[in-house]
C-alpha cells in the first residue's frame, strides 16, 4: 500500500497531448506540410525535444518549440480535461489520507490548470521545470521533492504516462506506475511495477 502518490502532469493528470498535437500539426500544415497526426503524436509521446528534432527538416526546431508553447498557453485552460480515472483516484486518496504530489517538466502554468480542473487542493506540493533540476529520467528533482516533504521513497509511487517517469522513480528508489491508456509502450520493456489504462485502478493499491 502506498502512502504517497507522485504524478507527472501532462498526459497523466491533464489530457494535454491532443492540444500539443494540434499545436504541432498547425505549425506544420500552415507551412504546407502534411504529416499523419498519429506520427506527430507518437513523437510527442517520447518527448517535446524528440518531436522537434523529428520535424526540424520541415520547420526549424526552435520555431516549432516556440509555437507549441504559444499554442498551449493560449488553448490549454479552455480545452484541458482530466485523464481517465484521475478524479476517482484523487477522491480515494483524499478519503484514505494518501498524499498526492506533482513532478512535471511543465512550468508554473500547471497551477492554473489544476485550479481550472478543480483539483488544486488535492496536491500537497508541485515540482516544475522552473526549479531548474535535471530532466527525467534523472531522479534529482524527484529526490528533492521527497526530501522537502519528508517522504519515504519506499512508501511512494511515481505515476506517469512515459517510460522516463517510471525510470526516474526507479532511480529515486521508488516503485513506478505506467499509465498507458493507448497501449503505446511494451510493459515488459518499461518494467513498471504497476501498469494501468485508467488511474482509478490504482485505488486498490492505497
Amino acid at each position: 500500500m502506498y502512502k504517497n502518490l507522485i504524478f507527472d502532469f501532462d498526459g497523466t493528470i491533464g489530457d494535454t497531448y491532443p492540444i500539443f498535437n494540434a499545436a504541432l500539426q498547425k505549425s506544420l500544415t500552415s507551412r504546407g506540410h502534411s504529416v499523419d497526426p498519429a506520427k506527430t503524436l507518437a513523437a510527442l509521446k517520447i518527448s517535446f525535444g524528440h518531436a522537434m528534432k523529428c520535424f526540424s527538416s520541415l520547420v526549424e526546431a526552435d520555431i516549432l518549440r516556440r509555437e507549441l508553447q504559444e499554442y498551449r498557453l493560449q488553448h490549454t485552460e479552455q480545452e484541458i480535461t482530466l485523464c481517465a480515472g484521475v478524479a476517482e483516484l484523487l477522491a480515494a486518496a483524499r478519503a484514505r489520507g494518501v498524499r498526492c504530489y506533482i513532478y512535471t517538466h511543465s512550468g508554473s502554468e500547471v497551477k492554473t490548470y489544476l485550479r481550472h480542473l478543480g483539483i488544486e487542493d488535492d496536491f500537497s506540493d508541485l515540482m516544475t521545470m522552473h526549479e531548474n533540476f535535471p530532466l527525467k529520467p534523472d531522479p534529482t528533482a524527484l529526490l528533492a521533492l521527497c526530501s522537502r516533504n519528508r517522504l519515504n521513497v519506499e512508501e511512494s509511487l511515481m505515476i506517469g504516462d512515459r517510460d522516463i517517469d517510471v525510470q526516474a522513480g526507479h532511480r529515486a528508489g521508488m516503485h513506478g506506475c505506467l499509465f498507458d491508456p493507448d497501449g503505446f509502450y511494451d510493459p515488459a520493456i518499461v518494467g513498471a511495477e504497476i501498469n494501468v489504462r485508467s488511474l482509478d485502478k490504482l485505488i486498490a493499491y492505497l
